[in-house]
């Protein structure tokens, strides 16, 4: 399931973060003449991708979720759904503040670039205990670790039944030695959540003040 995860990361942060550098101009001028504010601009850039947000992760959760077989109940479907749409939102508000501080050429270079320590630190490509312990703090400040972490909690928690197995012994049979194996032994899926919701929250807030500081800046020159 990372390949979810990763997906949505780049394909929401890649095209978030050339939005403003190409119509900068053209904002620059409308906000000069006083044709509007920039908080409707900003609302107006965030809910106008909510639509294609929603569609491009709704087709892919439902190939993934069906094709590996999971249950299909629906409050399981409902929060993996919600979890990997709140991560699309942070990463799509994350390619928007890029695209306030950089040209277009910088801001895509940086696009990618920037995403590898948030994969890094999210325990995805190793376990928490593999990264060295000066390092391990930065996990708790790596948003894809409570997505990572929270649609395990969601497919794997819930007292959800051992998994089928055709071969006479499974070790991973159990779900609970699956997730003690990842380092998640207590299901805490609520802390997950929240961690999202606040991450979703801050770089929402974080845009508008990056736009305003990048427009104010423009309007000086």
């Amino acid at each position: 399931f990372q390949i979810v995860l990763h997906t949505i990361l780049f394909i929401t942060i890649g095209p978030a973060a050339v939005i403003y550098p190409l119509e900068s101009a053209a904002v620059l001028r409308e906000y000069r003449s006083n044709a509007y504010a920039l908080l409707p601009y900003c609302l107006s850039k965030m809910l106008i991708e909510i639509p294609l947000l929603v569609f491009n992760t709704t087709i892919l959760i439902a190939i993934i979720y069906w094709s590996t077989s999971q249950p299909m109940e629906l409050y399981r479907i409902f929060w993996f759904w919600a979890i990997c749409l709140i991560y699309g939102w942070i990463a799509q508000m994350w390619g928007l503040i890029l695209g306030c501080f950089y040209d277009m050429a910088t801001t895509v270079f940086l696009a990618s670039i920037s995403a590898i320590p948030v994969i890094l630190f999210s325990g995805c490509l190793m376990t928490i205990d593999a990264i060295p312990a000066l390092l391990r703090p930065l996990t708790y400040v790596s948003f894809e670790r409570y997505a990572f972490e929270g649609y395990l909690h969601v497919l794997y928690g819930f007292g959800r039944e051992d998994m089928e197995c055709p071969e006479i012994f499974c070790y991973y049979k159990k779900i609970s030695k699956y997730l003690k194996a990842l380092q998640m032994p207590v299901i805490d899926f609520e802390y997950d959540l929240l961690g999202l919701v606040v991450w979703a929250s801050v770089m929402t807030v974080a845009f508008y003040f990056c736009l305003k500081r990048r427009v104010n800046m423009q309007d000086k020159v």
